[in-house]
C-alpha cells in the first residue's frame, strides 16, 4: 500500500468515503501548488542570478567603452586647447603688428598736424604783426601831420 492509499483508509474511517476523496484532493493540489511555487522560485532565482551576471558583464562593458570615450575625450580637448593657444598666440602677435602699426601711423600724423598748427599760428602772428605794423605807421602819420 502506498502512502496515497493509506492516507485515504485513514481519512475514511474519520469522514467517510466522499469526504475523505474531497479532503485527500485537497491536501494534494495544495502540495502540488507548493511545490510547484517551491520549484518555480527555485527557477526564478536561477533567471535573477542569470540576469546579474549578464547585468555585471553589460555594465563593465559599459565602464570599459566609457573609459574608451572619456580618454579619447581628453585627447580630443587637449588637441582643442592646443590649437586654441596657438590660433590666440597669431592674434597677438597680429594685433601687437597692427597695434606698432597704429603708433606709427598716429606720431607722423601728430608731426604733420604740429607743422600745420606752426604754419597756421605762424601766419596769424604775421598778420597780426602786419596790420598792427599798419596801424602804427598809419597813427604816427597822423601824428606826424598833427604836429607839423
Amino acid at each position: 500500500m502506498d502512502a496515497r492509499e493509506e492516507t485515504l483508509e485513514i481519512l475514511k474511517s474519520k469522514f467517510g468515503l466522499e469526504d475523505a476523496y474531497k479532503v485527500l484532493d485537497y491536501f494534494e493540489s495544495r502540495l502540488r501548488v507548493d511545490v510547484a511555487t517551491q520549484k518555480d522560485i527555485y527557477e526564478l532565482k536561477l533567471a535573477i542570478e542569470k540576469v546579474r551576471a549578464d547585468l555585471a558583464i553589460e555594465i563593465e562593458a559599459n565602464r570599459t567603452e566609457i573609459e574608451k570615450v572619456r580618454a579619447d575625450l581628453s585627447k580630443d580637448i587637449e588637441k582643442v586647447r592646443a590649437d586654441l593657444s596657438k590660433d590666440i598666440e597669431k592674434v597677438r602677435a597680429d594685433l601687437s603688428i597692427k597695434i606698432e602699426a597704429n603708433r606709427s601711423e598716429i606720431e607722423r600724423v601728430r608731426a604733420s598736424l604740429l607743422k600745420w598748427s606752426f604754419g597756421f599760428w605762424f601766419t596769424q602772428i604775421a598778420i597780426l604783426v602786419g596790420i598792427l605794423l599798419k596801424l602804427l605807421s598809419q597813427t604816427v602819420s597822423t601824428l606826424n601831420l598833427g604836429f607839423s
